[in-house]
This record gives C-alpha cells, sequence and structure tokens, in this order.
C-alpha cells in the first residue's frame, strides 16, 4: 500500500492567517478539511496526519522515516491588502516532480473551489521553506484561498467537500492510480494506519472516526 502524509498547518497557539471581519482562522480551517479528505482515502493508502502543535515546524525525522510517495501540507493564503484571490500551491524550488504535483493540485482546487487558477509557485519570502527543503519526498503547500477575502473563504466553507474532492483526485492522479474519481467500497475493518501526530508525539489514529489517545 501507497503512503501519504497529509500536514494541517501551524499549531497550539499559531492559528495562522486570521479573517479580520469574523475571526475564522487558517488553522481551524484545515483542522476540519483535512481529517475529511483522511476519511476519503482510508483504505486506499496508508497515511501519516502531521500537526506540529506549538512546534516551530513539523516532526521532519517521523516524516522522512514514514517514507511517504508524497506530502501535501494544507495552509490558507492572505495579502496585505485583504482583496488576494485564488488558488496556489508551493513547491520547493529545482523540485520536478514537486512542481508536476503543486500544477495538479492547484488546478484542481481552482475547479472545484470556483477560483482563478494562480499556479504553482516557488515561496514568497521563502515562506514554508523550513518544510520544503528537509522532507525526501515531493512535498507541496496548498493555498486553496486567500482566508482574509470575504468571498475566498465563502467558497472555501461552501464548498469544502468540493476541496476534498480535488484533492483525492490530485492525489490519484499523480500517484497514477486507476480509482481516479472513484471511491472505492471500504471493507468492514480497513487495515489502514493512520496516526495523529503533534509535535513528535503521536497522539492518535483515524480509525472510521479520529480517536485520540
Amino acid at each position: 500500500m501507497k503512503k501519504i502524509c497529509l500536514i494541517i498547518g501551524h499549531g497550539g497557539k499559531d492559528t495562522g492567517a486570521v479573517n479580520p471581519n469574523n475571526g475564522y482562522t487558517e488553522l481551524k480551517y484545515n483542522s476540519e478539511l483535512v481529517p475529511k479528505i483522511v476519511q476519503k482515502l482510508q483504505g486506499q493508502y496508508e497515511i501519516l496526519l502531521e500537526n506540529r502543535g506549538n512546534n516551530s515546524i513539523e516532526d521532519i525525522a517521523k516524516i522522512n522515516s514514514f517514507n511517504p510517495e508524497i506530502i501535501i501540507s494544507f495552509h490558507c493564503n492572505d495579502s496585505e491588502d485583504d482583496k488576494g484571490t485564488g488558488t496556489e500551491a508551493i513547491y520547493y524550488p529545482g523540485s520536478t516532480k514537486g512542481k508536476e504535483l503543486a500544477t495538479i493540485v492547484s488546478k484542481n482546487v481552482s475547479e472545484a473551489l470556483g477560483l482563478k487558477n494562480r499556479g504553482a509557485k516557488t515561496p514568497w519570502q521563502n515562506r514554508g521553506m523550513g518544510l520544503l527543503q528537509r522532507t525526501k519526498a515531493p512535498c507541496i503547500i496548498s493555498e486553496g484561498f486567500f482566508i482574509d477575502n470575504d468571498s475566498d473563504l465563502k467558497a472555501g466553507l461552501d464548498k469544502m467537500d468540493n476541496y476534498v474532492a480535488a484533492i483525492v483526485k490530485s492525489v490519484h492522479e499523480y500517484l497514477g492510480d486507476s480509482s481516479e474519481g472513484t471511491e472505492p467500497e471500504q471493507p468492514e475493518k480497513p487495515d489502514t494506519k493512520i496516526y495523529l501526530v503533534q509535535g513528535n508525539k503521536t497522539i492518535g489514529e483515524i480509525d472510521g472516526t479520529i480517536k485520540l489517545y
């Protein structure tokens, strides 16, 4: 079974970007989004679900030792004037595989949310480089929409299930799996191992529901 790593960006007291009008945070959105993606991919892949908690960066050693095929970290974008809009995905400069994955994800997510496709990009002011340059597998950061833009946030909230489906499609597409666009029947007792990691500690697992230790 192929392995993938999904990361909920930010953690602990670091909530990431915030919508100035309603206080909705990047961490809150992706903490709801990513487990939904895990549920859809359960039974198809062995999944490591990572969150850095109060640490400054994810547990890179754990991620690399898991040896995933791909790594996707989920964030939300923001802009200085709160008018930025659209979808993009960030990859490590010079990574051909990372750019390919970022291109697929940005296209599929933008279509799912009905937003402008800003495409695959390298990090702005080196943001995200701590993760991108230390991970061994192709690694990208999905910036689904601008959370400080009310219209973008509405699209992200109203079409979250579409976002989920777009990531499932992207994983299938990049890995060349024949199950693209379909949801396979789930076995009664799937043998998928899904770990919820916070910082350097495994705090739970997902098997139909999220179980915290």
